[in-house]
């Protein structure tokens, strides 16, 4: 197992990380409650004191509203790590065992006229080797993506600041800081600048990761960014959407098959309910102009645009609406093929699973 996935499954395997966020909700809770105690007494005083009215009306509930944002939001995002990483933990196992057998196969065996092998025995033992060559770097991919969706993870941030200069009082929203910005990261602002983050330039070398020695034959998988919440989503992920609702899913394309020269063809399609229409329905955009929404596949009829500058890219928004009468989880796909500097002309192709679950 390679260096960084042994850490993780060194530190992972075994660790009860559900049992610690629970300690942290119910010290939190914990908190609250002596707090709102705190504020009972102090109301049933005959104490009026401009400062302890302070306490009581503006600096306690300013406290609670924190605690509450603190216990539903961090405590949220970390059962949210700990669920993950025990399916990390999951996949490392499976990656452990894959490479177990690989090395129990061997080295490749070569046929030999008159050996003590046939011909049949040395292809069903190479075809082994090669077969879970592929799954583990499936698994890899799998295991990497998972620890993306992980570092993902993003949080709200609360601050209340409370000042008494004789009988005035000031104080700032506690979804704020003393500054007045709003911090929340699910802010438009917070958002757009993840985004950023994650995307990176097309043409920056250090958006890249280095070539795969085998990537023309390798699965090429793509990675989501959710417009919305600013989830990091990968393969089979899923999202909730209501009745009516128009989410933008930013499709970013793989990053271990050479720089990207242009997009060729995009295109969303899925299974089931999905495919009739009965519950999404969705379509891509290559155009950074959200007033320009632009299809492209070279070979049927959309073709590509006579400027290419649009084409050079490494990613395209999936545009994904609930119909108004839809309901039910179903399984969504997007597919995109592209070339690189690795592959020059010819076509790389890649996709990406997504199940949407549209509540009403």
């Amino acid at each position: 197992m390679k260096a960084k996935y042994q850490q993780y499954y060194d530190a992972l395997k075994g660790a009860n990380l559900s049992g610690g966020v629970s300690k942290i909700s119910a010290a939190v809770n914990s908190a609250k409650t002596g707090i709102s105690s705190m504020q009972s007494t102090l109301s049933s005083s005959s104490w009026q004191e401009l400062g302890a009215m302070t306490v009581n009306s503006v600096t306690i509930p300013s406290l609670i509203q924190d605690l509450d944002l603190l216990n539903s939001n961090v405590t949220g995002a970390l059962t949210e790590v700990a669920t993950k990483c025990t399916e990390l933990v999951s996949q490392l196992t499976e990656l452990e065992a894959l490479e177990k057998k690989l090395e129990s196969l061997g080295s490749k065996w070569t046929y030999t006229e008159g050996g003590t092998k046939t011909q049949s025995e040395v292809n069903s033992h190479n075809n082994q080797i090669t077969e879970t060559e592929k799954e583990i770097t499936d698994k890899e991919s799998a295991i990497d993506g998972m620890i993306d969706a992980i570092n993902g993870i993003t949080l709200a941030t609360a601050s209340s600041t409370t000042t008494t200069t004789g009988t005035e009082t000031t104080g700032t929203d506690p979804l704020q800081t003393d500054t007045n910005v709003d911090t929340s990261s699910t802010s438009s602002e917070a958002i757009a600048a993840k985004k950023k983050e994650f995307l990176g330039s097309v043409d920056d070398p250090n958006n890249y990761d280095a070539v795969h020695p085998r990537f023309s034959a390798i699965r090429k998988e793509m990675t989501l960014f959710d417009n919305t919440t600013g989830e990091i989503l990968t393969d089979r992920s899923t999202i909730t959407m209501k009745p009516g609702e128009t989410r933008v899913i930013t499709v970013k394309l793989p990053t271990n098959t050479g720089m990207i020269n242009e997009i060729h063809r995009t295109s969303a399609d899925g299974s089931g309910a999905f495919r009739s229409g009965k519950i999404v329905k969705a379509t891509s955009d290559v155009d950074p102009d959200p007033n320009n929404q632009l299809k492209v596949n070279y070979k049927g009829k959309d073709g590509l645009p006579s400027d290419h500058s649009v084409l050079h890219t490494n990613y395209y928004e999936w545009i994904i609406t609930a119909q108004p009468d839809g309901k039910g989880k179903v399984q969504c796909s997007q597919t995109c093929e592209y070339t690189t500097s690795a592959s020059k002309a010819a076509h790389l192709k890649a996709m990406i699973n997504l199940f949407v679950d549209v509540q009403g």
